[in-house]
Parts: C-alpha cells; structure tokens; sequence
C-alpha cells in the first residue's frame, strides 16, 4: 500500500488500490452497500490516495475494479449475510418499480434515485427493508436464473383453448369487433396456426 510520501496515484493504480481491498474484504462485492466493510474500505481507501470521496464514487470503483477478469479470491472464506425473503408479489412489485429491468442496479447504490426507489418498495410492500436488505433483494432478484412471471403470462386459460389465447394475444385484437372476421376465422379453424 501507498504511504504518505508517495506521489499522487493515476487511475490504474487507484484500481489496483480497489482490486487490493476487494480482495482483502470479508464480503463479496456485492454484498457491500450499505455496510460497516464499505465504511472501512471506503476509509482505508482515503487514506491511501489521500482524498476524500463520496460514498457514490467509491461505489462506482469498487464497481469497477471488480469487473474485469475477476478476483481471483477464496470464496470459502468470505461471509454470507442473510437476505430477506420475499413473496412472489413482492417480487412482482419489485420488478414493476423497474420496466426496464434490473440490469442497472449496479448504477443505483448511494444515490438519490435508489433511496426513492426504496422507499416506494417499503410503502407499496407494507415492509420495513433497511437500505442493506433491499440492496440485497435487488441483487437476488435481478440474478435469479428464473425472474417471476408476471400473472398474466402464468393465468389460467379459463377453458379457452391455448391456441385461440395466443392468436388473440398475437393479433391484440383490442376489443370483439376491432378484427372480427380474422376471429371468427380462426374459431372456425380457417386460420393458419
């Protein structure tokens, strides 16, 4: 690590610094906003390039030192923090608060923008989620390999034949008479499936 005499860092050092502390914290990366181990990262980063920083910058450095090509750490050693668990109408929920998708949930810790978010999901859940939980819930549910389905994709057909349900959806007819004959046409089993 650097001492005070040295000269100031460049930006390939300061992300050496980062990749050095990442692989030094008990937590993965992942598992660090709004912790006390990114409190005393962010402060052994400080000190070392002698300059404060806000907790959203350092946040977009580790972001990034821990990127590319990995760590190259143990994973055995590091510790795993519980997460809370949700329903799937929380998950639901939590998907609505972003039409776009998850994918951007790196960018958000420590900013306006997440703080909002999070307390539209406590208020629209009627749970209490601390800042670190719902971090933690973004992650799990922007990773998870099968993202819940929305209900009206999972909905019983109500015994309308499936073929019939996807024309209808297909051709988002809008209403009985926007496209009547093409309809009728396919009840009929005139239509091409």
């Amino acid at each position: 690590m650097a001492t005070s005499s040295s000269p100031s860092k460049t930006p390939s050092d300061e992300k050496e610094i980062v990749r050095q502390l990442l692989r030094e914290s008990e937590l993965s990366r992942d598992q660090l906003p709004y912790t006390d181990e990114f409190a005393l990262l962010k402060r052994k980063y400080e000190a070392t390039v002698h300059r404060r920083t806000t907790d959203s910058q350092f946040w977009l450095l580790l972001r990034r030192g821990g990127k590319p090509g990995g760590l190259g750490r143990e994973k055995s050693r590091r510790k795993k923090m519980p997460d809370p668990q949700l329903t799937t109408e929380q998950k639901l929920e939590l998907l609505r608060l972003f039409p776009d998708g998850l994918g951007i949930r790196d960018q958000l810790p420590y900013t306006d923008e997440y703080d909002r978010l999070h307390q539209q999901f406590n208020r629209l859940t009627q749970l209490k989620l601390d800042q670190r939980e719902f971090w933690r819930v973004l992650c799990r549910v922007g990773k998870a390999s099968r993202k819940p389905q929305p209900i009206f994709q999972s909905a019983p057909l109500g015994g309308l034949p499936k073929d019939l349900v996807d024309y209808v959806e297909d051709q988002n007819p809008g209403g009985a008479e926007s496209q009547p004959s093409q309809l009728n046409a396919f009840v009929a089993g005139r239509l091409p499936r």
